[in-house]
């Protein structure tokens, strides 16, 4: 089993670096131990003596993204208009990409600054396209994530978590847990055992479902968002309504009362918390029992929203793939109206 960290921090042994660690120490406890059951129940089976694996049967390796060339995003559509690759040959994408499809799960740990993860995050998944060619090959092996997000306060954190969730969505690994930790310094967030623990069973349920024996926790109610912790003891409460598939806090609402997620497209109806449960069969409930708003999303979602399999080769093929030949028959006409600003080139600034 590969078990791969990816930090996205660029401080050295900070919060993140140890909180991920940690994640690792996880996998690979509970891994040993998944070989250890797989030793015994195979010997049972074949009338032997138990077989007993050390923690050797899981791999863990660490990888900083911010030591990584990653360049942004050309927008120029190689990947999905021309064979295939991107465009952009000289970074250190292609090897990223091929550690992460090799790996059974990826634990994905970065700072929020403002108001969302730090940028490598973001310029990661930007280049999501590379993938998109490929998704039926991605899903055919089940990949899973854990995600670890350090930020200082409750009040500037609105997307941390849902980031670094959409970037596992983005790039098929099916999320298995998500903390949030609260620590400005560096390094504080050891002084909170909650933190550590929080990171370390993460890393547990990683390791569990690579190995085939885990339960997706899933977000519905506030499973999988273990960490809220330290400075966030007010925003437990809050983090009740998330969605189920990606764990976003905040939603799009409109006036019938839907509800949509802006992260992963889940929709879900807004209903009074006595009325739960009467309007959607098998509802993900994403609230109180009782008393107050509560947002009810149907089971369906996770094969329903943006990041599943079949809506997100739709987009691929339906939208992406062919604006390809629609925009060649517009063409003609864009370029005529882009002659205006091409004349206006003479106002970039040249610098010495």
């Amino acid at each position: 089993m590969r078990i791969l960290g990816l930090i996205g921090s660029a401080r050295r042994l900070g919060n993140t670096e140890a909180l991920v660690k940690e994640a690792l120490l996880g996998a690979r406890e509970a891994g040993a131990q998944a070989a250890v059951e797989a030793g015994a129940e195979a010997g049972a089976q074949a009338g032997a003596e138990t077989v007993i694996q050390s923690e050797t049967a899981v791999e863990v390796s660490l990888l900083r993204l911010t030591d990584l060339n990653i360049k942004p995003c050309r927008g120029c559509m190689s990947c999905v208009f021309g064979d295939g690759t991107c465009a952009t040959k000289d970074d250190d994408m292609p090897y990223l990409l091929d550690l992460m499809l090799q790996a059974d799960g990826v634990v994905i740990g970065a700072p929020t600054y403002i108001l969302s993860p730090a940028a490598i995050i973001k310029l990661i998944t930007d280049r999501f396209l590379m993938v998109a060619p490929r998704i039926r090959e991605l899903r055919a092996k089940k990949r899973y994530a854990a995600t670890i997000n350090v930020a200082g306060l409750p009040s500037w954190d609105p997307f941390g978590s849902s980031m670094l969730n959409m970037f596992a969505l983005a790039f098929q690994f099916e999320l298995v847990d998500s903390v949030t930790a609260f620590s400005p310094g560096p390094g504080e967030t050891l002084l909170d055992q909650k933190n550590i623990e929080a990171a370390h069973a993460a890393g547990q349920q990683l390791a569990e479902a690579a190995a085939g024996r885990g339960k997706k926790a899933g977000f519905a109610g506030g499973e999988g968002v273990t960490g809220v912790t330290g400075a966030a003891g007010a925003m437990q409460g809050s983090r009740r309504n998330v969605c189920p598939v990606c764990g976003n806090l905040y939603f799009a609402i409109f006036p019938d009362g839907k509800v949509t997620c802006p992260i992963c497209g889940a929709e879900g109806r807004l209903v009074a918390g006595n009325a739960a449960g009467s309007g959607i069969g098998n509802a993900a409930r994403s609230g109180p029992a009782a008393g107050g708003l509560t947002v009810e999303f149907p089971a369906s979602v996770h094969s329903t929203n943006r990041w599943a399999e079949e809506p997100l080769i739709r987009h691929v093929n339906d939208w992406i793939i062919a604006s390809k030949d629609t925009y060649r028959q517009k063409r003609p006409a864009i370029k005529e109206l882009l002659q205006k600003y091409q004349r206006l080139n003479d106002w970039w600034i040249k610098r010495d």
